[in-house]
């Protein structure tokens, strides 16, 4: 259970703050280019660490042939 559900969850959650929070400290504050900068980059850097590291390849197989479905039609 820890290797397949825990250890995902917490890698995700550690390696997608990175960038974010990188891009948070060096921005000036109270802009709404800051806000929006942090906030797409917190979305594609959650997105990305879920695919590379929070599923299997299993899903991740399923997912390509769902997208590829999507686009396709």
């Amino acid at each position: 259970y820890a290797k397949k559900v825990i250890f995902p969850v917490v890698a995700v959650t550690i390696i997608s703050i990175i960038i974010p929070l990188f891009t948070y400290i060096n921005m000036p504050k109270g802009t709404i280019l800051s806000f929006f900068s942090v906030c797409l980059l917190s979305l594609t850097s959650v997105a990305l660490t879920i695919y590379v590291v929070g599923i299997s390849k299993n899903e991740r197989t399923r997912l390509n042939n769902f997208i590829n479905q999507k686009i396709h039609r």
